[in-house]
């Protein structure tokens, strides 16, 4: 359903709200058999149509409102979520880098550590078998 349908529907609810409301009243006054009750009644009417007519100004005004800012906040969305994953990918990036240099580092003195071990010991590790 697009926007001009569920506008439509919207609408259609508040005038159909005026209109039940404007025969309501219109019953009540002719069914009403006392003068003074039917200018009550004409009265009470009128003020309930001026409330219903405020209240329908209203609700369409703050319809319009939470509209605009849900277009704004839907505009940020994109940015946001490609901010986010550029964010993402830079911490990625920078524990990768992290990782690497420990992981050179780490051969680094390993191999610094076998050379030591070898050149303190002076022996191989390997067991020369005897024929």
């Amino acid at each position: 359903m697009d926007e001009n349908q569920k506008e439509y529907h919207g609408s259609g609810f508040l005038i159909g709200l005026l209109v039940g409301g404007l025969l309501g009243a219109a019953a009540a006054y002719f069914a009403s058999a006392d003068e003074e009750e039917k200018k009550k009644l004409l009265k009470k009417g009128k003020s309930i149509l001026e409330n219903v007519k405020d209240f329908g100004t209203e609700i369409k005004e703050k319809g319009e409102d939470v509209v605009e800012e849900v277009k704004e906040v839907a505009s940020d969305v994109p940015s946001m979520a490609t901010e986010a994953v550029k964010d993402v990918q830079d911490a990625a990036q920078e524990a990768i880098e992290k990782i690497t240099k420990a992981v050179d580092k780490a051969e680094i003195n390993t191999h610094k550590e076998a050379r030591r071990f070898f050149l303190q010991k002076g022996k191989s590790l390997v067991k020369k078998s005897i024929n």
